[in-house]
């Protein structure tokens, strides 16, 4: 072997080893691209609020941050306060740590201490408290399958899991019903 092939080799050689080099660090960039987020809108102490069929107010929503994910087709929501109004005229309030709205603001799945307090009763103390709870706005029913506390003044019922149905303002503890009720008598002499 001649010194012209030798060389010839080697630059060969240096050209294959320089080529695979650049070509393993395109790829390399292409796989380090970080992937988009679909994200819609976000907002920050916003409201959103939406009107049943005949113009009435179905539901006030406020949260200290919205953001639409486009990707999965919903918005997310921190820090959630609901007021929320049946067909029956009956209205609610519910806060929550957080919410997840569809995008057509029919349904809710809110987690994080879910509070529920009857707006339309006047000097009621009545309040529903549970970890999560979904709410289907246009059927106007809720339910979570999660442990429940009722609290009516001094009295409590304790439940896993719950139904209601808003609209006829009727709410159905699913099992492990448990009750403390503190009956208080007007008369002050002992019972025959």
């Amino acid at each position: 072997m001649n010194w012209r092939t030798l060389a010839t080799l080697l630059l060969i050689a240096s050209a294959l080893i320089a080529w695979s080099f650049w070509r393993q660090r395109d790829n390399d960039a292409v796989t380090n691209t970080p992937t988009r987020v679909a994200r819609g809108y976000y907002l920050n102490d916003a409201r959103i609020r939406q009107t049943s069929s005949n113009g009435d107010a179905r539901y006030a929503l406020r949260a200290q941050h919205i953001e639409q994910d486009l990707a999965n087709n919903h918005i997310n929501l921190a820090t959630v306060a609901l007021e929320y109004r049946s067909d029956s005229g009956a209205s609610w309030q519910l806060n929550a740590e957080n919410g997840v709205l569809d995008n057509a603001g029919q349904r809710a799945d809110f987690s994080g201490h879910v509070l529920i307090r009857p707006t339309s009763l006047p000097d009621s103390t009545t309040q529903l408290s549970t970890e999560s709870l979904h709410v289907d706005m246009q059927g106007q029913t809720a339910n979570t399958q999660d442990p429940v506390t009722l609290r009516m003044n001094e009295q409590h019922l304790t439940a896993r899991g719950l139904k209601a149905n808003l609209k006829e303002q009727a709410l159905k503890l699913e099992s492990q019903v448990h009750g403390v009720f503190q009956i208080q008598s007007n008369t002050s002499s002992p019972l025959p």
